[in-house]
Formats: C-alpha cells, structure tokens, sequence
C-alpha cells in the first residue's frame, strides 16, 4: 500500500484511557504500530510519502524505522506533522526487520507547532540514527 501527498486533519480523540493494555495511538498515521508491545506489527511494502497531518491528538504519524545505512529508503519520507496535541512522530523498531533491536534509521521528517517533541525516540534498540529532520517551535 502507498499513501502518497495525503493530507489529513482534526481527528478526533476517542478518550479511550487503556483497553486491554494497550495505549490508545490515536494517530493520524499509524503504520502498524498497534499492538500490545511498543514496537508495533510486521509491515512489509508500506509506504507513506509527502503527506502532512495537522490536529492529531496523540501523535502524528507511528512508523517503522528502516535498516541503518539504506540510502533507498522511500517509506516513510518527506512527511510534515503540525499542530498535534502529542508528539510529531514516533519512528519504532521495525518488527519486519530483525537488525532495527541493534540499529534502527529514520529520516526526512518535519515537525512544527506540536505540543510536545517533534520526534519521540524511546524505543528499546542499541543505535538510534536520525537526520534531515527539522524541528520548529514545539
């Protein structure tokens, strides 16, 4: 599936405090992210790509990380998130690749005017690599 120069806006929040364990996404975009652990579904031939989401309650897009040093990269890039209640995006290890526990990469994301951080980086993995974010006023 590719979702490619989307835009989405005011979605509303569904005020569910837990079910079953699980946090509540309420994301604009979530790619695979809802499951009981935080590090989401195996997702595999998902692609979101120059979209912007404004006015998301929890987060604006929940995505996978991709493999450390792959310069072909192309699912989850040159994507805009503004005016969330929550953080701009969360990149998780990607399930679908068993290397993202040691190394996990994110790249060409922007975020401005978000509540809180413009990209949430708490997953559990020995190497983080990020670049060519930009973050403005959050």
């Amino acid at each position: 599936m590719t979702i490619d120069r989307a835009f989405v806006s005011g979605t509303a929040s569904r005020n569910l405090k837990f079910l079953d364990n699980v946090a509540d996404i309420e994301g604009c975009f979530s790619i695979g992210a809802s499951k009981k652990t935080d590090t989401g579904n195996p997702l595999y031939d998902t692609y979101v790509r120059d979209s912007i989401v404004s006015g998301c309650p929890y987060v604006g897009f929940a995505s996978p990380s991709y493999k450390c040093g792959d310069t072909t990269n192309d699912k989850f890039r040159g994507n805009v998130a503004h005016s969330v209640d929550g953080c701009g995006a969360h990149i998780y290890p990607d399930p679908a690749d068993s290397g993202s526990k040691k190394c996990m990469e994110g790249s060409h994301f922007a975020a401005y005017k978000v509540t809180q951080q413009g990209l949430a980086t708490h997953f559990d993995t020995d190497e983080q690599r990020f670049h060519d974010m930009v973050f403005v006023d959050n």
